[in-house]
């Protein structure tokens, strides 16, 4: 940190309310179970565990290091806190859960006898995360097995010792609805989530693309990946200016969960994770755009276990090529599908557990980890 910063953080007041953060957090009893969102938009992954974890009596508490409430989030009875990364290796936490990832591993609790990631997304562990992104956690609640198979082929080629996994499902996904009745979607209704990534949608065709699908007269909405918000937004800004005047386009900020999402007849994206939620969640193919592979681990060539993001796509979707005549053509070829289709959506959903249940199976494991005392 800065001295700028430093001078900042301490005359702004905030060094005193963390501090007094910690101290009654510090004040809690052992076995304290801390669940941990650098940013609010993580919480949703993060929600349905929670609250089980209250129903079921557990000492749970939540902490972001975000102070801007950018979620609607439930009343809950959970204790919520706004702590800072640098201080959470100071909470006195038994077992410290989180679904962020680029956290430095020397900010989690000392104290902790388990540091468990939760997924935030269902795409793979061995692509798009950096090299050391999973390094510090001790255990994983995986969304399927091929999350499992990656993250042991990583330590594998790390040289380091297994860790372990329990197939839990996707946090997210007991949020979200499990069918989807045919008045619930918009009829025209195209929805774009594509991810990041410099030779990504929003860098190469995203204009053409959304001006080719509003002439053949579709309804257009972009949800872009949350990442171009803080990194990228005069992108977007350039982009909805061009369309602003226009009633068909609507963009959605990522920064919140979706609402156009559960009315769009069709989905298009990359190698978003956005995609599979849509398909798994309404039970509809999606189509994928074959733009190039986003890859962040420079380990990737050495895995044998292929991304879902590549493995998948052509078993709940289409894939077409990055062109805007071809995805307007898919879009038409969608419509006039059949959902259910020569698909293997319901066959991928059912080894992803996606039945709501995985708050629930989360909290029994946490209890039984309590209950055995094996964390004071």
């Amino acid at each position: 940190m800065s001295f700028r910063r430093i001078v900042a953080f301490v005359f702004s007041g905030q060094l005193l309310r963390e501090m007094k953060c910690l101290l009654e957090i510090r004040k809690l009893n052992k076995n304290l179970i801390v669940f941990y969102c650098a940013g609010w938009i993580d919480e949703v992954y993060v929600r349905s565990s929670i609250d089980c974890c209250i129903n079921l009596g557990l000492n749970v508490i939540l902490i972001t290091s975000d102070e801007e409430r950018r979620e609607t989030v439930p009343e809950r009875s959970v204790k919520r806190y706004t702590l800072s990364a640098r201080f959470l290796k100071h909470t006195k936490a038994s077992i410290f859960v989180t679904s962020s990832t680029g956290i430095d591993p020397n900010c989690f609790p000392s104290h902790a006898h388990e540091i468990i990631h939760i997924p935030h997304s269902l795409v793979s562990m061995n692509l798009v995360y950096h090299p050391g992104a999973f390094d510090a956690f001790t255990r994983f609640f995986v969304c399927g097995q091929y999350q499992e198979d990656e993250i042991r082929e990583l330590d594998l080629l790390a040289g380091r010792e297994e860790r372990y996994f329990h197939l839990m499902g996707y946090g997210k996904s007991d949020l979200m609805p499990t069918y989807c009745a045919d008045w619930s979607i918009e009829k025209g209704l195209v929805m774009i989530a594509p991810s990041w990534g410099k030779d990504g949608f929003i860098e190469t065709i995203a204009e053409s693309t959304i001006s080719a699908l509003l002439k053949a007269g579709y309804r257009v909405c972009l949800r872009p990946h949350p990442r171009y918000m803080k990194k990228s937004v005069h992108l977007l800004e350039n982009l909805t200016d061009v369309f602003s005047c226009n009633d068909n386009f609507v963009f959605e900020n990522p920064m919140f969960i979706s609402e156009m999402m559960d009315k769009a007849e069709i989905l298009i994206s990359d190698y978003s994770g956005a995609a599979f939620e849509y398909v798994f969640s309404k039970r509809r193919p999606a189509i994928f755009i074959d733009l190039p592979l986003k890859n962040n681990n420079p380990h990737f060539d050495n895995s044998t276990n292929v991304p879902v993001e590549i493995a998948w796509r052509h078993k709940v979707g289409l894939i077409v090529p990055p062109s805007p005549t071809h995805i307007v053509e898919a879009v038409s070829t969608l419509k006039k599908q059949k959902v259910e289709g020569d698909f293997a959506i319901d066959e991928i959903r059912q080894e992803l557990r996606w039945d709501g249940r995985c708050g629930e199976r989360i909290a029994d494991w946490l209890k039984s980890i309590v209950n055995t005392k094996a964390v004071l």
